[in-house]
């Protein structure tokens, strides 16, 4: 995954490994502040969020959770058996 705030063409920030499923990611560096969180009605704070599914489909809704709900989206994306990385302006989290 490139980094949300790097350059282009930088080497990946995180690396996950995929199997089969899908894969999706959600962040502000090429859609700008575009997700709400919808407890505030403002842009959602995250950075960046890849979430790997058994699905593409899965994966797409999850990465949204992820981002608007952050480190909080982590048992939702375990009970759909996802993982995801959220990147925070503190750096890559994982989880679950």
């Amino acid at each position: 995954m490139e980094d949300p705030l790097g350059p282009d063409n930088a080497p990946p920030a995180f690396r996950l490994r995929l199997g089969q499923g899908g894969v999706a990611t959600s962040g502000v560096r090429h859609k700008g502040a575009h997700l709400l969180d919808p407890r505030t009605l403002r842009p959602a704070p995250g950075l960046q969020a890849t979430v790997l599914a058994p699905s593409a489909c899965l994966a797409d809704g999850l990465t949204k959770a992820l981002f608007v709900l952050g480190r909080e989206a982590f048992p939702v994306l375990a009970r759909f058996r996802a993982q995801g990385v959220l990147f925070t302006p503190q750096g890559p989290v994982a989880g679950p």
